[in-house]
């Protein structure tokens, strides 16, 4: 694992997590967060298994894949337990197909919202992110058949063709567009292109950066193409609405990678910073937080805030607050006693065969 990736997760899931909270300065930053996610899972899907090595046979991205549907379905599957329960207790919930398929991670391919956002609505990313690492060995062999240039053509094409559809389509189907596995293939095949642009040129670049002055430059660069594009994001009052959700951030987020994995060994201020016990920490968190935090949020405005209110201590507009002071603990204690036991004790047993 790239030390500096871990702490972008960290600081891209505090995004999210402040966009879903209502905090609205967080927007831009919360869509340049989902790129990254996609993008860096492909970088590092290729990272455990290279083409030149053997790792891209199907066997070991089953394995790959059975380690991460082990440690994400049974946090997926607590979350919406959660919301079951209190929609339950609120006499709010209503059966419906969305359930099954959002119990089964496969509610990001149906095109009713209230399907791919059904119950945990984050948990979206989770149904798609898991049929992008099934689909793997595919892509894998894609890439490594069409080489660094075919590669580059084909994501190009993918971003050009998407980039026309979304122009074309209306905001309800953006939205399921932006969930959709096919879409989010392209920040997939990003993160390959960006390891395989990496791997081969790691070993050529080194001996012309002996100074730590490069590395410096090279991470300021990324995050500063970073906030460009956020700041221009922000401040285009909608004209760029129909790609800020994936499209616009493919070079900054690439960048930002790309940029992790360069210095990797070699940081900077930048790097160091992202290193730090806080951000490590969160970053190891990432994925709790992620999944917790509409459950959370849920507990305290239907469990906590109408106690309090009762007594006269609650304000509704630090409801926001509240949520995010008891989602850090929650997001812990759910990783250490059950996401970290769990998986542990899942993997102990023998893969299916």
């Amino acid at each position: 694992m790239i030390g500096a990736l871990r702490g972008w997760r960290g600081v891209m899931v505090l995004s999210v997590v402040l966009m879903h909270n209502g905090i609205h300065a967080a927007d831009q930053m919360s869509w340049a967060a989902v790129v990254f996610f996609f993008v860096s899972s492909g970088f590092l899907m290729s990272m455990r298994h290279p083409v030149d090595e053997g790792g891209v046979t199907a066997s070991a991205c089953v394995e790959s894949g059975r380690r991460f549907a082990t440690r994400v379905g049974p946090l997926h599957w607590l979350a919406l337990a959660v919301v079951l329960a209190v929609q339950l207790r609120d006499g709010r919930f209503t059966f419906s197909p969305a359930l099954a398929a959002n119990a089964l991670l496969v509610h990001s391919w149906v095109p009713v919202r209230e399907v791919f956002l059904s119950f945990n609505k984050p948990s979206w990313f989770l149904a798609t992110l898991l049929a992008l690492y099934a689909a793997y060995p595919l892509l894998r062999r894609l890439m490594s058949r069409l080489g660094e240039s075919g590669g580059v053509l084909l994501v190009v094409a993918w971003g050009t063709v998407m980039a026309v559809v979304l122009w074309h389509c209306d905001q309800p189907t953006r939205d399921w567009l932006h969930t959709f596995p096919p879409v989010r293939a392209g920040d997939f095949l990003l993160g390959m292109l960006v390891y395989d642009l990496w791997a081969r040129g790691q070993a050529k670049a080194r001996p012309y950066m002996p100074h730590a002055t490069y590395y410096a430059l090279i991470e300021f660069g990324a995050v500063a193409l970073l906030a460009a594009f956020v700041v221009t994001d922000r401040l285009s009052d909608n004209a760029l609405v129909a790609w800020n959700s994936n499209l616009l951030y493919w070079l900054p987020v690439a960048a930002v990678v790309l940029a992790a994995a360069v210095c990797n060994g070699n940081e900077g201020p930048i790097g160091r910073l992202l290193l730090s016990t806080p951000l490590q920490w969160l970053g190891g968190i990432s994925l709790e937080l992620y999944m917790m935090h509409t459950p959370t949020g849920l507990m305290v405005d239907r469990l906590v805030a109408p106690v309090l209110g009762h007594f006269g201590v609650m304000n509704y507009d630090w409801e926001w607050l509240m949520t995010l002071v008891a989602l850090f603990p929650v997001a812990w204690a759910t990783h250490r006693w059950f996401t970290v036991p769990v998986t542990r004790r899942l993997l102990s047993s023998p893969a299916p065969s």
